[in-house]
């Protein structure tokens, strides 16, 4: 959080998706925080962190490394009935 505008995707049409994105998960990687913001005032809508990058675990999967994740805005602007948020789906 607190980087500039426009990091990944700028500009997605409503209801508009992206191919999948890779993002670098290296040891001093522990987890990415996602924002979604309006493109014209840059207010934050929602945010998700994914963590467990790179968790090393004889005992524990990892469910991000080398998988493909989605996520996604769902709900109504401000002033709706359902609120936004974001929801994670993984696609393996």
């Amino acid at each position: 959080m607190g980087q500039a505008y426009g990091g990944v995707v700028a500009d997605l049409a409503y209801k508009g998706i992206t191919g999948f994105i890779s993002f670098p998960a290296t040891s001093a990687i522990s987890s990415y925080v996602f924002e979604f913001r309006d493109a014209l005032s840059g207010n934050l809508l929602a945010s998700y962190t994914l963590s467990g990058v790179n968790t090393n675990s004889p005992t524990v999967a990892n469910t991000v490394l080398f998988r493909n994740l989605t996520i996604g805005l769902i709900g109504q602007p401000a002033g709706g009935t359902v609120a936004q948020t974001c929801i994670r789906v993984n696609s393996f």
